[in-house]
């Protein structure tokens, strides 16, 4: 099982840079930096077990979803980059772009394709049969069964852990809107279970894959000054910077 692993470590992360290469984008580090999702995510519940009922349940709660609900869920079916900022621009107070936040902008973007390449891996190894494959559905968003299906399978999902991930970077940034924020990246991640694209345990997944990943982002110093600079930007941005004074202190005479 490890060699496999590492087999596909190797294609994903050849994949992946030969993307960010096309693209002009980079990542933070490498995915064999980050933990092994087998050595922590439950294993994919069992056709008869009370977890799969779970997911079967929620399911069903999804297709009952209408109006707003299933329109939010229809536009969070985007997952690019400039999409995903969008999408959490309310949120967050600001508009989040390449051209207005710039380091914002950067620092969702590299932080997402650095731990995309491990949420692959796992599809692959799992191969879980997508919702609306089992029940022969098309999801209301419009997206290819057949090409979500050729990402490796529904478990984890990756809307989740981007939306997730998203979520924690941005509370970081304004802590103020923490609970606005978090409760976006949460409502991103349910929307996989109302278009019927993922499981409920898939969404759950996809979040612990964002938690960890956002754990070892911490440690790196790269990663450190971006956030540095996306929370000064978003400072300047709504007026609240306050230029830091290096001035030492000029002693009285006694």
């Amino acid at each position: 099982m490890k060699r496999i692993f590492l087999i596909l470590l190797g294609l994903v992360a050849i994949a992946v840079g030969a993307q960010a290469q096309e693209a002009d984008t980079t990542v933070y580090f490498g995915a064999e930096c980050l933990p092994d999702p087998a050595t922590y995510l439950p294993v994919v519940p069992d056709s008869t077990s009370d977890a799969f009922y779970y997911d079967v349940t929620q399911y069903f709660w999804g297709r009952k979803q209408k109006n707003a609900a299933l329109t939010q869920a229809i536009a969070d079916a985007q997952r690019d980059s400039e999409s995903l900022c969008a999408l959490f621009s309310e949120a967050l107070t600001i508009d989040i772009n390449p051209d207005s936040t710039p380091e914002i902008y950067e620092l969702i973007d590299k932080s997402v394709r650095t731990i995309e390449p491990i949420v692959l891996i796992a599809k692959h190894d799992n191969g879980r049969t997508l919702p609306a494959e089992r029940f022969r559905t098309v999801p209301p968003s419009g997206e290819s069964v057949a090409a979500l299906r050729q990402q490796g399978g529904s478990y984890p999902s990756m809307h989740a852990m981007a939306g997730w991930l998203t979520a924690l970077l941005l509370a970081e940034v304004n802590p103020a809107q923490q609970n606005v924020i978090l409760k976006r990246g949460y409502d991103y991640g349910q929307s996989r279970v109302i278009l019927g694209t993922n499981w409920q345990s898939d969404v759950t997944a996809g979040r612990l894959i964002a938690c960890a990943g956002y754990a070892r982002l911490q440690a790196d110093p790269i990663f450190l000054q971006q956030m540095r600079l996306a929370v000064k930007e978003f400072l300047i941005a709504t007026g609240q910077y306050v230029e830091d004074d290096d001035t030492p202190p000029v002693e009285e005479d006694e």
